[in-house]
C-alpha cells in the first residue's frame, strides 16, 4: 500500500476503457463491495513549495507535472490535460460552516506555464460547465480560499446535468457529513478513456470523476467512481466502490500516511462515515 510516487510514470494513470470502469462499478456497487482492476501507471514528481500541509497531512495522493498549495486546497495539475488529475481538501466542522460569499470570478492560473494553462476561452460556447473540484462551498472560510476556488487550476469540463445536479449533491453531503464527523479529508480525481475528447486549446474532458473521504476520527473512509453523465442524487449509492477500488484504477495511494494496518482495513471495504444520500 506505501506509494513510491518519484518512481512512477509520466503522467497520470489513465483508464484504457469504459469496459473496465463498467466492470468495477458492475462489481462495487454494493455498499460492501470489494474493488477489483489493473493497477495503473503513476505520474512524476513530488509536490514542493509550501501551504499543502494540512491537505497532504496524510500524504500527497500522487505526484504532479506542477502542485498548487491554496488556502483551502492543493492540486495536482496535469500539463497534458490542463486539467488537476486530483485536488485534496481538509475540511472541518468550523470550516464548512463559514460562508464568505460568493463573487464568481473564473480565471487563469498564471502559476501555471502558459503552454500548459487553460483559459477561459477554452470553455466559451463548449457547451460545458465550469465544474468545481474543491467546490466553492466547502472551501470559502475566508474571501482569499473563495476566490482561489475559480482558478481553472480547480476547475475541470463538466456537464451541466453532471455539475448541477448529482456532484452538487455529493458535493453538499460531504459538507453536511462533515458537520456531524468533525473532520474530513477529501480527495477529488479526473480519469479518461483512451479516445479523449477535448475542448478550446487542449482541454481534455474527464471521462469519469472520482471522490475519496476520510473520517480520521471514525477511522471510515468511501469512495465514489462517477461517469461523466447526467446523474442526480437518487443515484449516488449506484457509484459507491472502497479506496482500494479507487486506488487500482489510478496507482495513487491515497492517505499512505496512516500507518498500514490501519490503512489497509480502512481501504479494503466502502464505509461511508454518514448515511448517504439516495
Amino acid at each position: 500500500m506505501s506509494g513510491d510516487f518519484a518512481n512512477r510514470g509520466a503522467e497520470q494513470a489513465r483508464l484504457t476503457n469504459r469496459a473496465a470502469v463498467r466492470a468495477l462499478l458492475g462489481a462495487c456497487a454494493l455498499v460492501l463491495a470489494v474493488g477489483c482492476g489493473p493497477q495503473q501507471q503513476g505520474i512524476t514528481s513530488m509536490p514542493t513549495g509550501s501551504g499543502c500541509e494540512a491537505h497532504l497531512a496524510l500524504g500527497a495522493p500522487g505526484a504532479a507535472h506542477q502542485v498548487l498549495c491554496r488556502q483551502g486546497f492543493a492540486v495536482g495539475y496535469n500539463y497534458r490535460t490542463k486539467v488537476a488529475d486530483w485536488v485534496a481538501y481538509y475540511l472541518t466542522d468550523t470550516s464548512v460552516g463559514i460562508n464568505s460569499g460568493r463573487t464568481e470570478n473564473f480565471r487563469a492560473d498564471e502559476e501555471i506555464p502558459a503552454p500548459y494553462r487553460a483559459n477561459l476561452e477554452d470553455y466559451r460556447r463548449s457547451g460545458f460547465d465550469r465544474g468545481h473540484l474543491a467546490p466553492r462551498a466547502s472551501v470559502d472560510f475566508s474571501h482569499e480560499a473563495m476566490e482561489e476556488s475559480f482558478l481553472l487550476s480547480n476547475i475541470a469540463p463538466q456537464r451541466p446535468g453532471f455539475n448541477r445536479e448529482g456532484w452538487a449533491d455529493l458535493e453538499q453531503y460531504v459538507r453536511a457529513c462533515t458537520t456531524r464527523v468533525g473532520e474530513m479529508y477529501v480527495v477529488t480525481g479526473t480519469l479518461y478513456d483512451a479516445q479523449r475528447s477535448v475542448i478550446g486549446n487542449g482541454v481534455e474532458v474527464p471521462d469519469y470523476f472520482y471522490k475519496v473521504l476520510l473520517a480520521p476520527r471514525q477511522g471510515r473512509a468511501v469512495a465514489f467512481l462517477i461517469p461523466h453523465r447526467d446523474f442526480s442524487k437518487r443515484d449516488i449509492l449506484k457509484f459507491v466502490v472502497s479506496v482500494d477500488a479507487i486506488e487500482a484504477q489510478t496507482g495513487i495511494d491515497f492517505f499512505a500516511g496512516l500507518n498500514d494496518a490501519d490503512e489497509v482495513r480502512i481501504e479494503a471495504q466502502p464505509a461511508p462515515p454518514c448515511r448517504l444520500p439516495g
